[in-house]
């Protein structure tokens, strides 16, 4: 068995920090594009934040603060689900694994 060694640990975090950046970016945009439209209310709303970066985990969140963007996501019971972000984390999470 062969071991691996990082001879620049800054260097490893950095690029997993940008890779998270990456997943999180193409997420926002997936849900933007799969949001239901009528107003442009909720999509415009769709952001995406790091929260933490540091040398042991980088935690980026995606979301918006739209009142109905949940009863949008999973429907009520005199609406159905549009479903927007569950899709696009799962369309990110078949690409990325």
């Amino acid at each position: 068995m062969s071991t691996f060694r990082w001879t620049n640990p800054s260097l490893a975090v950095e690029q997993v920090n940008l890779l998270v950046e990456r997943v999180a970016l193409e997420v926002m945009s997936t849900a933007k594009t799969l949001a239901p439209y009528d107003t442009g209310s909720l999509q415009s709303s769709i952001t995406s934040a790091q929260v933490q970066a540091d040398a042991s985990k980088c935690v980026w969140t995606v979301g918006t603060n739209i009142t109905y963007a949940g009863f949008q996501e999973f429907g009520t019971y005199k609406m159905p689900a549009h479903p927007y972000m569950g899709p696009a984390l799962a369309a990110a999470a078949a690409k990325y694994g």
